[in-house]
Formats: structure tokens, sequence, C-alpha cells
């Protein structure tokens, strides 16, 4: 089972794509949002990869397109939706990308 502390959190800034694996079930990745506190559009994209992601509300969200509001040094968590299921690990080499802009 892979830990994931939020100290190891990835620092996502305003602007800036980060990308990543979920290559195991239990994989989970962490994000800490290093802008300033305020509404936004958040991206994410997972083609083929059973994803969700959540904000410190823990609202599943699937990717997509959101608008939400940042706090400073809030944690997103992207994790798999097929946690418990067996056989083949389906998007297993599928890259999830996130970006967060200004909301219009």
């Amino acid at each position: 089972m892979t830990l994931c502390l939020d100290a190891d959190a990835n620092p996502l800034e305003p602007t800036r794509e980060l990308r990543g694996y979920l290559d195991t079930r239990a994989d989970i990745d962490m994000l800490r949002w290093m802008g300033p506190d305020g509404n936004y559009s958040v991206v994410v994209r997972a083609d083929g990869l059973p994803l969700a992601w959540r904000i410190g509300d823990g609202k599943p969200r699937t990717p997509g397109a959101a608008q939400i509001v940042l706090h400073r040094g809030e944690l997103i968590r992207l994790e798999r939706t097929d946690r418990t299921a067996t056989g083949a690990l389906v998007g297993r080499d599928v890259m999830w990308s996130i970006v967060v802009t200004p909301a219009p």
C-alpha cells in the first residue's frame, strides 16, 4: 500500500500544469495549492484512467473542468476510483494532468 503524507504533497501553482501516474490501486497523489485564495477554474485530464479528485470539502469530482474556491495551502487529492477492483489494472500507463487558472 502506498503511504501518502500531507507533507509529501507536490506544490501546485497557478497556470502550471502538473502530471503524474496512479500506477497502483492504492496510489494517491497529493498536491498543495500554492496560489492565493480565490475562485479558480480547475481542469483535470485522465483519459481512460478511473480517477476522482477532492479538495478540503471531501466531495469527489471527476475529470473535466470545475469552478471552485481554493485557499492557499489547501490539499488536492487524486486517487483511483477502482481501488477495490480485481483483475487487470485499467489505465496504469495513463498520465493524469491538472492545471488551475483564475476563474473568468
